[in-house]
This record gives structure tokens, C-alpha cells and sequence, in this order.
């Protein structure tokens, strides 16, 4: 929901998104489906490009945005002040959806959300392969290598492209549990994304979409999960606490 949200917040207006899932009245015609929900995600790129491709007018760029995912309001009008090949976060940035804290990492690939001009968004990774476009291919491993060299624009850390939404119910976070106590395993995760202390009001581009998250007890009953209650800032000073108590 409010990933659909952060894309009618857009400044910019003339943007079209393909949803590729289950049809729902959006009350807005740029939301285009197409109803193939139970192809594996690579598949799902590949029909939703062979799509874009039989259009008369090509888009100027190719945005992959995720549904865990929250979109700058800012985003593309910054593409209509730039002439670059790609449009990305130097910082990647992550929220927790109980505690709204943030936290942004560096790091020496582009993030599964950066805006491809479209020609290369097409480009074939492997020319043998015909359906080996540089969008569906592996974010973290192709991306980096293929534009180096070309015009990457990377946003101001403070007005990033996009935040991906890290909560305890997420296929990632779960598949991360290692000792089957639901607190602790999801605290070691978010460890895993460094230091929790940026505020949102740090950042610019996403005032309407976290006014819109909403608030945890709302939220994880309808991710079936009505007696959750993730105690999640007591672990994080229990947690440091400890590493100040010990003996070196």
C-alpha cells in the first residue's frame, strides 16, 4: 500500500507503473497490471520488458521498485534535471517499521531501486542470450560492473531514491532466524544493517509516505500476527548494555 502511495506522491507526474500481480482498483490509470503473480520474480521482469518493448513510445528510463520498498516523492524530477545513464543511491537506506529509526550504508553496489535509462535497462548482459537485459539481472553482482564508466548520478545521502522497510514478518528477516527465538533472531538482522541513528526527518523526499506507514499495532494484524509485540529499542539497549558490561 504504501509503496503504490510513495509513487502517487511523485512531484513529477508523467510516470506509468506495471504491476505485475493480482488486479486491484487503484482509482489511478498509470497503475498498469499484468496479471502473472505466480512467475519467479526474473520471470516477471522478462514479461513485464517484452511488454514495454511492443509500445509505440519507449519510457526514457526503467525503475525496478519492490513492494517492501518506499519511493522519494523527489525521485523522478530528478531525472528531468539529468542527462545520466543511471540514477542512484550512494547510501543504500532502510527503515524499521516498529520503531520508524533508520539507518543508511554504504556500499560498492547499486541497490535493487536505481533508475536505468532505458537503452541500457534493455542492454544484453550475455549477447547470446536474448533475454539476458541488464534489469533482470542480479542487482548486486552486474549492475556496479556494467556502468562503470557511464554517467552514474548518485543522490545526496540526505535525499535518497528510495527506503526499503525491514519488518519481523519479511521472507528476508525469517529466512535470517537461527536460534528460533523471534526477538532475538530479528535483532541480530537489523544489527546486520549498522548503526540505527539517522531520523527520519533527516531526509528529505519522504514526508507523506512515513506520515502514511502505519502504526505497528495496526499494521501486524493484518500480517496475521495480532499478539506480536517486538520489543524492539529494550533489545537494543539490553544489547549494548551487555557489550559495555564485558571483560577484555
Amino acid at each position: 500500500i504504501q509503496t503504490v502511495q510513495s509513487l502517487r506522491n511523485q512531484l513529477y507526474g508523467n510516470w506509468q507503473a506495471i504491476v505485475i500481480g493480482e488486479r486491484e482498483e487503484l482509482g489511478d490509470d498509470r497503475f498498469y497490471f499484468l496479471e502473472q503473480d505466480m512467475l519467479p520474480k526474473k520471470k516477471k521482469l522478462l514479461y513485464a520488458l517484452e511488454h514495454i518493448k511492443g509500445r509505440e513510445v519507449l519510457p526514457d528510463y526503467l525503475i525496478r521498485l519492490d513492494d517492501d520498498d518506499l519511493f522519494s516523492e523527489t525521485a523522478l524530477e530528478q531525472l528531468t534535471t539529468q542527462d545520466a545513464d543511471c540514477l542512484a543511491d550512494r547510501y543504500h537506506s532502510f527503515i524499521e517499521i516498529i520503531t520508524s529509526k533508520i539507518t543508511q550504508q554504504q556500499r560498492n553496489w547499486l541497490a535493487n531501486t536505481v533508475a536505468h535509462k532505458t537503452e541500457h535497462a534493455y542492454s544484453l548482459v550475455d549477447p547470446a542470450d536474448p533475454e539476458s537485459y541488464l534489469l533482470v539481472q542480479d542487482h548486486s553482482q552486474a549492475w556496479h560492473p556494467y556502468y562503470a564508466g557511464l554517467r552514474v548520478h548518485y543522490t545526496n545521502k540526505k535525499e535518497p531514491v528510495y527506503l526499503r522497510i525491514l519488518s519481523p514478518v519479511s521472507i528476508t528477516s525469517r529466512a535470517a532466524g537461527k536460534t528460533g527465538k523471534a526477538a532475538n533472531d530479528y535483532l541480530q538482522y537489523l544489527l546486520g544493517f549498522g548503526s540505527w541513528s539517522t531520523k527520519a526527518a533527516q531526509l528529505k523526499g519522504f514526508d507523506k509516505a512515513l506520515e502514511g506507514l502505519k502504526e505497528v499495532e495496526a499494521y501486524l494484524p493484518e500480517l496475521e500476527m495480532p499478539e506480536f509485540h517486538f520489543p524492539v529499542l529494550s533489545l537494543f539497549k539490553n544489547r549494548l548494555r551487555e557489550f559495555l558490561c564485558k571483560d577484555y
